[in-house]
């Protein structure tokens, strides 16, 4: 570096001959100094007509030489990757400028004396949050053993087993190569170009250490990136901890962590109703299970607590009550809420009252108004509480997001169709750019990816709302789908679809719920050659006693899965094929004619 000084030398660029984008060129560049002067021109001459007239006409030239140009210039750039998709997504993100800039927490730097202080206090504040935690919790805590399922016995012991060198290279092989190295520099790249020559010595050193019972104080560093949540942006408790392990401590973890989730998976000891982080389970069922609990009771979870269901998706639980009336409902609630209270104290857990909330669930509104007059307590004083005590209330609210989805307590899921409507109106500056530059293939796999992702992320739970709060998001969608194709305001909805190869949002629903039931049905309710076809059911009806519950999965999945299955006979294909087969049928049907299936009670 000290050559490349001595021998160089900076020279700034005359702003003339200073190529901005990579699609100007030098006799672009001309033009547009040529249009700036004479715009300067005319803001000194603002009375001359002939020379603003003038201005007027090289000024549309050349901007309309400048869009044509770049339009040009970023559809050979996606003809150039089309064949590649993570280039591909790549080139979209950056021609529609959907790139998300890093932020860096400057104001945490103002937390000490100096930038460097100041990292060492918010180091020291996110490894010690865990202990500090932990102390807080009272010792004068009774056992638990009581209030557990006698189902959790476990059947077999568990042993951390030795590794061998095809696991290890296999492992160094599945890590990903866009990731960050650690603090020692080497990148996962780099460990599968060398993994022949230090799998024996890294096999060797993760035996040892299996065998002892210990982990490397070196695999324990990690660069840490506080990312911010919400609140104030000085308080280090508003950030989000994000660490990046070395690439070998990585290796380690997955040895580990592959014994240990096989064993727990194998002897069932994970709840039921624990959806997080798990195969075949997501945030999705977790949603799905929580709001269909709501009108259709099911199992509890491990833990014993009278007329309450337990649904975790990893840290975020959820825990809902029932009784016969409010009094009932609320008494319920406080001693649950108690157990889990001296549950987390037992397991040295604490509970975060700020962001621990309350939603009384009804059908109407002014049945919530009778339960006003009740609270609920985050009791830490005692098991069991007292009467008279100085701890949190829990905070009552109309609406709660859960795991992405905003539940309201009436269970309308108008505030989430209300909030979806807004994030798709927001994709339309996408597509306004997009539909120059791409092909249609490319605008709609586009358009699966942003918008119809989240059209049907739990759209189980929540896409059998009423047909007049649907329609706001219904119409949304069509906006996005008009835009995209350069389509008039106008332009008739039935065509708008065909030409799009989509579903609406309803249809999408249909399309969900009966996936999901296909994946719950058994081949085996297939009729045979003796049904009579007409009057066979693949499916059990659930019941359900009002027309509230009857919105839900619980009611109308089987319904909709034996009517389907009469007219497609789906029972005996696999997902895809049954997922081709739907949507087929589906695109056909007029907006009326797909509002009629949920209109099925028999």
């Amino acid at each position: 570096m000290r050559i490349i000084k001595n021998n160089s030398q900076l020279i700034r660029a005359p702003r003339s001959k200073f190529i901005i984008k990579p699609w100007i060129t030098l006799g672009l560049l001309r033009c547009i100094r040529n249009r700036d002067l004479m715009h300067s021109k005319q803001r000194l001459l603002p009375n001359n007509e002939t020379l603003k007239v003038t201005y007027k006409r090289y000024r549309n030239f050349c901007n309309k030489l400048l869009k044509k140009l770049k339009q040009q210039y970023e559809r050979d750039q996606l003809n150039m990757v089309k064949n590649n998709s993570k280039k591909l997504w790549t080139t979209i993100k950056l021609v529609t400028n959907l790139n998300k800039q890093k932020e860096c927490p400057h104001e945490l730097l103002a937390s000490g004396n100096s930038p460097i202080s100041s990292t060492d206090v918010t180091n020291h504040f996110f490894a010690s949050v865990g202990k500090h935690l932990a102390e807080s919790i009272p010792r004068n805590i009774t056992p638990f053993e009581n209030l557990w399922s006698t189902s959790s016995t476990l059947p077999n012991s568990f042993v951390f087993l030795e590794t061998d060198c095809e696991e290890i290279e296999r492992e160094i092989t599945n890590l990903k190569t866009d990731c960050s190295p650690g603090w020692d520099g080497i990148s996962s790249k780099i460990l599968k170009q060398i993994s022949p020559f230090i799998t024996p010595v890294l096999t060797n050193i993760i035996n040892r250490c299996i065998s002892t019972g210990t982990f490397p104080e070196a695999f324990k560093k990690s660069i840490v990136h506080p990312i911010y949540k919400a609140g104030d942006k000085h308080c280090a408790n508003n950030y989000r901890p994000i660490s990046i392990l070395t690439s070998l401590s990585k290796v380690f973890e997955r040895i580990i962590n592959k014994r240990l989730v096989g064993f727990l998976e194998t002897n069932s000891i994970l709840a039921r109703s624990q959806y997080g982080f798990r195969k075949h389970k997501s945030t999705d069922d977790a949603v799905h299970d929580f709001t269909d609990f709501l009108c259709y009771i099911n199992e509890l979870c491990q833990v014993q607590i009278p007329n309450c269901n337990i649904i975790a998706y990893a840290d975020d639980t959820t825990l809902t009550f029932y009784g016969d009336s409010w009094e009932d409902v609320f008494s319920l609630a406080q001693k649950g809420f108690d157990i889990v209270n001296h549950w987390l104290a037992a397991n040295s857990l604490t509970l975060n009252t700020d962001k621990t909330k309350y939603v009384p669930f009804c059908i109407r509104n002014t049945t919530s108004n009778s339960c006003l007059d009740f609270d609920l307590y985050a009791h830490k004083c005692s098991f069991p509480p007292t009467a008279t005590c100085s701890c949190d209330k829990i905070e009552r609210t109309q609406n709660i997001r859960y795991l992405g989805i905003i539940i309201d307590q009436n269970l309308s899921f108008y505030p989430h169709i209300q909030s979806l409507s807004q994030k798709i109106r927001k994709l339309i500056f996408v597509f306004k750019h997009l539909r120059h530059i791409a092909d249609f293939k490319v605008l709609r796999n586009v358009y699966l990816a942003l918008a119809q992702s989240l059209l049907t992320y739990c759209i189980t739970s929540w896409g059998g709302a009423a047909k007049n709060k649907l329609i706001i998001l219904e119409r949304a969608q069509r906006c996005l789908l008009k835009v995209a194709l350069c389509k008039s305001r106008l332009f008739p909805t039935s065509q708008l679809y065909l030409e799009a190869n989509v579903l609406t949002v309803r249809q999408l629903y249909l399309l969900t719920t009966l996936i999901r039931q296909h994946a719950i049905t058994p081949p085996s309710r297939a009729p045979s050659v003796s049904d009579n076809r007409r009057l066979f059911t693949s499916c059990d009806h659930n019941r359900a006693n009002t027309s509230f519950a009857q919105k839900f999965f619980h009611f109308r999945a089987s319904r909709l899965y034996n009517v389907f299955n009469k007219k497609l006979n789906i029972v005996l294909l696999c997902k895809q094929e049954v997922k081709h087969a739907i949507t087929k049928y589906l695109l056909k049907c007029t907006y009326d004619e797909t509002e009629k299936f949920l209109l099925i009670q028999t």
